[in-house]
């Protein structure tokens, strides 16, 4: 009787590490899922997989003959639908803007190669979802939105002027992944810093 308040107290917190483990699990499974449909791309194609192009969300990097395609994962279900300027899930906004955090992680992969490469290459932004019917003819803001069985077609069908070369392609690689360990061993040592 004694302890009650005490398992009270903590019934809150293990809800919440409870469902945070389960938005885990649920986004590695949607990863993996878009990481199966990119499998059908071919040879000629790098993937990138758990890229962290933003801090807080870790995408799916392909990088081809036709560009740099910087794509994130979504596991919503229902129907996706859109305006000339906005996303909607089931008839209703997205809770968050989907179709920005697409741009602005392209933006930032775009930057990132160019400090990179000393260049700009094409760098396409994608939203993909895995469970949900897509039922979008355009893009949005720049953003193409696809399901995850038709991503490996449209990655292949985006044209180019000016196709990259394999040596362009594996420098782009190593220009994301440097800048994502240099930033990973910058947080390590400021966090080892802390009291």
């Amino acid at each position: 009787v004694m302890l009650a308040p005490v398992a009270f107290a903590f019934t809150s917190s293990a809800v919440r590490s409870g469902a945070t483990a389960a938005g885990v699990a649920r986004s590695r499974r949607v990863r993996a899922s878009v990481g199966r449909a990119l499998a059908d791309l071919g040879k000629e194609y790098r993937i990138v997989p758990g890229l962290y192009v933003s801090p807080d969300r870790e995408d799916l990097v392909a990088i081809g003959p036709n560009g740099i395609f910087v794509i994130v994962a979504r596991d919503d279900s229902g129907r996706v639908t859109a305006s000339s300027r906005r996303l909607f899930i089931n008839a209703r906004p997205a809770w968050r803007d989907l179709v920005e955090d697409c741009r602005v992680d392209a933006l930032r992969a775009r930057e990132r190669v160019r400090r990179g490469l000393g260049r700009q290459l094409p760098v396409h932004s994608v939203l993909c979802f895995a469970r949900a019917l897509v039922a979008v003819g355009q893009e949005i803001r720049g953003v193409k939105i696809v399901h995850a069985s038709r991503l490996a077609r449209l990655i292949a069908s985006v044209p180019i002027a000016a196709p990259l070369s394999r040596s362009e392609i594996e420098a782009t690689v190593v220009a994301l992944t440097t800048s994502t360990l240099t930033r990973a061993a910058h947080l390590l040592r400021s966090a080892a810093r802390e009291p």
